[in-house]
């Protein structure tokens, strides 16, 4: 059975980016967002484990029936994440008790338009394009040192483009999945059309005097978020949460969210999953992340065959719009004691595009592309990372 849940700010919500916030080392918390699955997963598993009443050393140690049977459903802390799946998160507004759904700009969209027409503070209508692989003549290799053979430069046949960033609608990302390499028009929301970030300043106290520490001076990035705006992840292998609305903590200092269980399907969730599941395509396609993705060598596996089995699938082009480190806490508690912080490991983020050939018909099943570190706490495909759309051009 898979359900959805809104998450809504009460007040604000922190992200920390995963650098180190130590006294004496750091004094400056950076907020990041969307949250990364990381963050969405531990504020899940965290409200199924305290709602199940089970000892929090019993579960720890699994040493009892009712302890085995939650790792069953969630993990236990350090080995993986049992029945449960998530998917997301995706960020969403609601207005007048309609919910639409926002994805991050891909990163071979361009912006072809030189005019301002229609732009303000937190939206940009735009006239569009997307880039495209140059050609088998013109090699990245010839040009760098990139080890990725057969690597095409990327290009559109305009005298002026401009790149984009920020978040578009299901309906307009939907628009760019069916006009790839051709024009058209798209409204580009910014980050502040969805919240502003506050600076806050505090100093550290001594817990044993009550007393502030000279020299330990902090600020924190808060996000305030404008009214409607919510996070929501899609959950599998796990009952919907009961009462079905209500509260639980998300993110740094363990803000409220406020949670809303819907069970009916969410237009223009990851598309309708209309191009997502047991899809077949040849010749060209490109694969567009939603999420952000782990691979060993950076942006990319050894080998494709692991998620196109029985197809030769070539990688010819890359956009990326850099590389995005995550880290985070971990949570098994005989590692906090030594070591509080996760590894931190770069990741392709979300909005990046892959462009591929094939020479034969290729069939998608809808499951997450990525790998997972060998000390991270279980398999990230199943709590959110590497979702992606795959799409012709």
């Amino acid at each position: 059975m898979k359900w959805h849940l809104l998450l809504e700010p009460v007040d604000v919500w922190l992200f920390r980016d995963g650098r180190p916030f130590v006294a004496g080392e750091a004094h400056r918390a950076r907020s990041i967002f969307p949250p990364t699955p990381y963050t969405l997963q531990g504020a899940i598993r965290a409200k199924v484990l305290f709602d199940a009443g089970v000892d929090l050393m019993e579960y720890a140690h699994q040493s009892s029936e009712a302890a085995r049977e939650l790792a069953r459903r969630i993990g236990a802390p350090g080995r993986g994440y049992g029945q449960l799946r998530i998917t997301g998160p995706v960020l969403a507004r609601s207005t007048n008790g309609q919910i639409t759904l926002y994805y991050p700009v891909p990163a071979d969209m361009v912006r072809i338009s030189a005019e301002n027409d229609g732009e303000t503070t937190d939206t940009v209508k735009i006239t569009a394009t997307t880039l495209q692989p140059l050609g088998k003549d013109f090699m990245m290799e010839d040009f760098s040192d990139i080890q990725v053979p057969a690597l095409q430069f990327l290009w559109v046949p305009r005298s002026h483009i401009e790149s984009v960033g920020g978040w578009l609608t299901a309906s307009d990302f939907e628009k760019y999945l069916a006009n790839s390499g051709k024009d058209f028009q798209v409204t580009i929301y910014r980050n502040s059309f969805f919240f502003q970030t506050e600076r806050r300043v505090g100093i550290q106290i001594n817990p044993e005097r009550l007393t502030t520490e000279e020299g330990r001076i902090y600020h924190a990035d808060f996000l305030r978020f404008t009214p409607g705006t919510s996070l929501v992840a899609q959950i599998a292998g796990i009952e919907p949460f009961t009462p079905q609305t209500g509260y639980l903590q998300l993110g740094g200092e363990a803000r409220a969210a406020y949670y809303t269980v819907e069970q009916q399907p969410l237009s223009g969730w990851f598309l309708n999953q209309s191009v997502l599941n047991n899809a077949t395509f040849s010749g060209r396609f490109k694969m567009i992340f939603l999420t952000p993705a782990y691979f060993r060598h950076g942006w990319h596996p050894e080998d494709w065959s692991t998620f196109f089995p029985n197809a030769s699938v070539r990688c010819v082009g890359a956009a990326i719009p850099g590389a995005q480190m995550i880290g985070g806490a971990v949570v098994d508690d005989r590692r906090r004691s030594r070591n509080f912080e996760r590894t931190a490991y770069r990741f392709l983020p979300a909005g990046s595009v892959l462009f591929f050939e094939t020479d034969q018909p290729i069939s998608y099943n809808g499951q997450p592309v990525t790998e997972t570190p060998e000390d991270s706490d279980g398999d990230l495909q199943h709590i959110g990372f590497g979702s992606v759309v795959i799409a012709p051009y």
